[in-house]
């Protein structure tokens, strides 16, 4: 913001000439020049010790973006390659002048565009839904100490402005809009109420201030003390801050007579992390910004915008960000009337003095709204790398060896357009031998398809490859990138530390980061497993196999086998069993459940529970019999329809009757099926009877168990009855015309 400084003169007359000494305070006046944007925008990675790369973003922002007509607006919108005055855009982004190094008495502003004919390019912000926006931002000034006379800023604006895209501070007869960063309300006279400053601002709005001019002069009259109401404001070369710029509540006298205060929240006012802790924002450099919108929960009014302020490098590395301020949000300023969206955008201003107020923008979160995240994944210790802890300090710890996925999942959220044209642009975990990679992607019916990478590509752990595939809500909305490798720090003799590493996904429409954790390779003395006893078992079907295994250290150190814990897959299943050891060797139970009939492969692996030492696997084959004996009958079997009479005699089966015995066993095992059957129903004479050979004798099966037959493997037995033998209806009466039923009861039981 714009701020008049006080120079006290004085002037001493002596006899030998006339000498002009100016003494008192000057507030933060600098001498030190503000770089020109040609070098700015010159791309080059080294400018006299300097990067002036030109930060990697979107372009295409006139498809998004719209410069209002207001007086005076100095903003522009510089594609790569066009000019700026003498100045040209040597990136590969679009780059937006907010205002210019030494245009004065300037405003800037750009807006959310609404009103493309394709609706898909339509911008706002989308008040009920978690949304992220991240850009670059630059503020001018010098890398020094103090920095230089800048000014004013710039501020991000939501509104819902009654002018829609020609939303701006309403410019007073003077001219003079410094301190009002073109957002909030502007004092023309003493006399002003907080009521008629607050009429100046942007309606409907909510604003987050990067102010680079101290206004704090209250001495001057009007328009020269916004910044005097907090000290740790007033006294900051540079600050952030938020507030309503048309709430009345905004703005407070300390006296009737006093110039306007305006109240920040939530202001930060140092930075410990930067080069230059007070001139944070014009320390001459870009810095990266992300805030993200979460909707106010349910029933609720208030929002959050939540500010990560320097949290990435300029060549792209995530890192501690610089401030994180949370500001909470009152839906009901916005005087949305049922809507949900809302204008975004930036605007800024200048006054005596200027500053190159720039911003290259990396998401819009209406047009794709997408999330990405990197992890490792340890296959040999059966988890995923973290940051150490006190519970667990060798969480971040993997060993000479280890099986490590280096996986990113990038998962579309929501938006009017696809993420199209994603170009991955990687640099994996240093340390690790990469044997294969590929890309997963699954479908919104959840189907998967995947893509291999070629690995001929990778130089120095660095790789770009573009993705075959969009990402969308309704199309694919996630692809996972896994590279498989294993560890292999390079030394023996003592621990290796490997940083995160980070990673970009470039579209046309979308530019995402993330980064892999940092973790250490231990060198310490291996687990080790071997088979003890048999590798291969024979087992019958319905029995758990007990499988043995030796532990040691390759240093030969006690192994305490309380800490072990036993890792196993049946048949390369993806779901361990696991299991404790509480002996050396130990023994480890394959449930039968998860056993086949035939051959089976079990492998096992031991892992340290407190330092994630995984061992060696071993493999044992299961050979497993079935040794089932099983019976197989008709539900429903008939007899043959007969007269009457004559009324003794037997009746013959139907071909429908099925009695089967399975024997799975081994032959020295023996079987003997034995049958009873109920009486017939409605009063019929005779009975179910067995015969064992032709013309032999009968024996009823009438509430009697009668032996049916028996042997030492499978048999049809009923496929071995001749048609007087085997069960047949006996009747031995007079009987009614009609149909009759009886039930009969198999067992089949083992027999010595």
């Amino acid at each position: 913001m714009m701020r008049i400084n006080k120079k006290i003169l004085y002037i001493n007359l002596i006899i030998f000439g006339t000498i002009l000494i100016f003494n008192g305070t000057i507030k933060n006046v600098s001498a030190a020049a503000q770089t020109d944007l040609g070098t700015i925008l010159s791309n080059n990675s080294n400018v006299s010790g300097v990067d002036r790369t030109v930060p990697k973003g979107l372009k295409g922002i006139t498809n998004w973006f719209s410069v209002p007509t207001i007086s005076s607006n100095d903003a522009v919108i510089v594609k790569p390659g066009d000019k700026v005055g003498s100045a040209t855009n040597k990136g590969n982004s679009d780059v937006i002048a907010l205002t210019q190094y030494g245009d004065t008495n300037k405003v800037g502003a750009i807006w959310a565009k609404r009103d493309q004919d394709s609706s898909s390019n339509h911008n706002y912000i989308d008040v009920n839904k978690k949304q992220t926006m991240s850009m670059w931002m630059f503020f001018g000034g010098a890398h020094k100490s103090g920095g230089a006379d800048t000014g004013d800023g710039m501020a991000l604006v939501l509104q819902n402005s009654t002018k829609g895209d020609q939303a701006f501070t309403t410019v007073p007869t003077s001219g003079f809009v410094g301190e009002t960063l073109g957002v909030w309300g502007t004092e023309e006279s003493l006399n002003d109420s907080s009521s008629t400053v607050s009429q100046r601002a942007i309606d409907n709005s909510w604003a987050l201030e990067f102010d680079t001019y101290a206004n704090y002069d209250d001495t001057s009259g009007a328009g020269n003390y916004f910044d005097g109401y907090d000290s740790g404001v007033y006294n900051a070369i540079n600050h952030i801050g938020a507030n309503y710029p048309a709430s009345a509540a905004t703005y407070v006298k300390s006296s009737p007579s006093a110039p306007m205060q305006m109240i920040h929240e939530n202001p930060i006012t140092k930075i410990s992390s930067s080069d230059y802790s007070t001139n944070f924002l014009t320390d001459d450099r870009w810095h990266h910004i992300t805030l993200t919108w979460t909707p106010p929960t349910s029933g609720s009014t208030i929002a959050d915008m939540n500010l990560q302020y320097d949290d990435k490098t300029i060549n792209g590395d995530l890192k501690t960000p610089g401030a994180s301020k949370d500001y909470s949000i009152d839906l009901t300023k916005f005087n949305l009337s049922g809507g949900d969206k809302l204008y975004w955008g930036f605007t800024g201003s200048t006054g005596r003095s200027t500053e190159n107020n720039l911003i290259v923008f990396e998401s819009i979160p209406s047009i794709v709204e997408a999330s990405t995240t990197a992890k490792i994944y340890d296959e040999s210790s059966n988890r995923y790398i973290d940051t150490a802890t006190t519970e667990d300090p060798n969480r971040n710890v993997v060993y000479n060896g280890d099986k490590l996925n280096v996986i990113y999942n990038l998962n579309y959220l929501s938006g009017t357009q696809s993420w199209n044209d994603i170009e991955a642009n990687i640099k994996l975990p240093q340390k690790i031998d990469y044997s294969d990679a590929k890309i997963t992607y699954t479908d919104a019916s959840g189907n998967k398809t995947s893509e291999k990478i070629d690995l001929s590509g990778l130089s120095d752990s660095a790789i770009k490859y573009e993705l075959a595939e969009s990402l969308s809500e309704s199309g694919i909305p996630h692809a996972e990138i896994t590279f498989e490798g294993t560890a292999n720090s390079g030394d023996t003799s003592s621990d290796v530390n490997v940083d995160r590493a980070d990673a970009s996904f470039d579209g046309s429409n979308l530019q995402q980061d993330t980064d892999t954790p940092a973790f250490v390779i231990k060198n310490t003395a291996k687990l080790n497993l071997a088979v003890s006893g048999d590798s291969t078992i024979s087992a019958l079907t319905n029995q758990n196999v007990d499988v043995k295994g030796l532990v040691s250290y390759s240093d030969s150190s006690t192994v305490d086998v309380s800490k072990l814990e036993v890792h196993a897959k049946v048949n390369g299943s993806s779901q361990e069993l696991i299991g404790d050891a509480s002996d050396n060797p130990f023994t480890f139970t394959v449930p039968a459940d998860q056993l086949k009939v035939g051959q089976n492969t079990v492998t096992l692996y031991v892992v340290n529970k407190e330092t994630h030492n995984a061992s060696n696997e071993i493999t044992f084959t299961i050979n497993v019999t079935d040794n089932s004996l099983t019976l197989t009958v008709s539900k429903n079997s008939y007899f043959k329809t007969v007269q009457a009479l004559p009324n003794d005699k037997l009746i013959e089966r139907s071909g429908d009757w099925i009695v089967d015995v399975d024997d799975n066993r081994n032959s020295d095992s023996n079987w003997k099926l034995s049958a009873s059957a109920t009486a017939l129903d409605n009063d019929w004479s005779g009975g179910l009877v067995y015969v064992g050979n032709s013309g032999g004798a009968e024996q009823s099966l009438t509430n009697s168990v009668i032996n049916i037959a028996s042997g030492n493997k499978d048999s049809d037995v009923s496929n071995n009855w001749a048609s007087d033998t085997g069960i047949l209806l006996k009747q031995d009466g007079a009987v009614k015309a009609g149909t009759y039923s009886s039930t009969i009861s198999w067992v089949l039981s083992d027999s010595v």
